[in-house]
C-alpha cells in the first residue's frame, strides 16, 4: 500500500497544507531559480550538517549503533548518509524546476524516508530538532553566497 494512501494524502489535502503554510507560486518561482545554488552548496552543506549530528554524542551514539547493526564501518554510513542528504535537499529546487506541484508522488517519496527513519529507530527528538538545525544551515549559505 501506498504511504500517501495509507495516511490519506491526496490533491486535495495537499492544496490545503500548502494554503495553510503560505506556499504560493512565488515560493516555487523562488525555489527554482535557487536550483543551481542549491546543487552547488547541497554537498557541503550535507557534510556540515553529518559534522553536527556526529559531534553530538548521542546522535553519535545512535549512528554507531545503526553502522554495527548494518555492519558497516561509521565512516562508510556517514558517506551514504550524506550523499542521501544533499540529494533529499536538491529534489526539493528539482521539483520547482519540474513545474513545482509538489504532488502525491513528491510526498510519497518523502514518506519513504520519515518510514525508513522510523525503521532505523531514529530518535523523533533527534529527527525533528535536526530541522531546527538544518533551517540555520540553509540561512547560513544563503546569506555567505548572496549577502557577503
Amino acid at each position: 500500500m501506498r504511504l500517501t494512501t495509507k495516511y490519506h494524502i491526496n490533491d486535495d489535502n495537499l492544496h490545503l497544507r500548502k494554503q495553510f503554510i503560505l506556499f504560493t507560486s512565488e515560493d516555487i518561482r523562488i525555489l527554482a531559480k535557487l536550483n543551481g545554488w542549491a546543487t552547488r552548496v547541497a554537498s557541503p552543506m550535507a557534510k556540515e550538517f553529518y559534522d553536527h549530528q556526529f559531534t553530538f554524542p548521542q546522535s553519535l551514539t545512535f549512528f554507531e549503533a545503526h553502522a554495527r547493526q548494518k555492519n558497516m564501518p561509521l565512516v562508510q554510513l556517514r558517506q551514504f548518509l550524506e550523499k542521501a542528504q544533499a540529494e533529499y535537499f536538491c529534489q526539493i529546487f528539482q521539483e520547482a524546476v519540474s513545474g513545482g506541484v509538489y504532488s502525491v508522488d513528491y510526498f510519497e517519496r518523502r514518506l519513504h524516508v520519515g518510514k525508513l527513519h522510523n525503521i532505523i529507530n531514529l530518535p523523533l527528538k533527534w529527527y525533528v530538532g535536526s530541522y531546527t538545525f538544518y533551517q540555520i544551515l540553509v540561512h547560513k549559505y544563503l546569506m555567505k553566497t548572496y549577502f557577503f
